[in-house]
């Protein structure tokens, strides 16, 4: 049931339509969080060419703000999806040092210091960076 694509109509719909009031009220952080979840959204359909494009708004938008680690480390999540794992490792290394310069609150998908790297569907690599 959760694989499937259907689950995703709703939730776009409405993010879209609040996407572009977002803009006009001219408020950065709406628009960078309508931007992040329009684009896990895309990243869980597999449409990761849209997820990319949202979540690299969102950082636009979160620049400098303590939610700019999230959505690193959801590019990087993107990336490893798509099997750039030299690019997955350099946006999720940005994360964590971004998230330790501004010291945001301690998350799981930003703080992390390991992560998993795909390499194919039989192995898993550990990345440390701490």
């Amino acid at each position: 049931w959760c694989s499937s694509r259907r689950i995703y109509v709703h939730p776009i719909k409405y993010y879209r339509q609040a996407y572009p009031l977002s803009i006009a009220l001219n408020d950065p952080y709406l628009h960078g969080i309508n931007a992040v979840n329009l684009g896990e959204i895309f990243m869980a359909k597999g449409d990761y060419d849209s997820a990319l494009h949202y979540l690299n708004i969102s950082l636009k938008e979160f620049e400098g703000s303590e939610d700019a680690p999230y959505t690193l480390n959801n590019i990087g999540s993107v990336y490893m999806l798509q099997k750039q794992f030299d690019k997955a490792k350099k946006k999720k290394k940005k994360a964590i040092q971004l998230a330790e310069k501004l010291d945001a609150k301690k998350n799981s998908d930003t703080k992390m210091s390991e992560f998993f790297i795909f390499a194919d569907h039989k192995l898993c690599l550990w990345w440390r960076f701490l």
